[in-house]
């Protein structure tokens, strides 16, 4: 039984290991491409196009 807790525990780590690498890798690719995503919305909004709708993409 002590065995059976020791690897549940261990694999929760491990989980927790994998899921943080993950999120400390992709953290800044999220950041850079909604960045990205609100320069374009407020490029679409502030061009002089008739079509205001700017959650529409050509």
């Amino acid at each position: 039984m002590f065995w059976k807790i020791v690897g549940i525990v261990a694999l929760v780590w491990l989980a927790f290991l994998i899921l943080g690498a993950l999120i400390k890798s992709l953290f800044p690719i999220l950041v850079i491409s909604a960045i990205v995503f609100g320069l374009y919305l407020l490029y679409k909004a502030m061009s002089s196009s008739d079509n205001k709708d700017v959650t529409r993409t050509p």
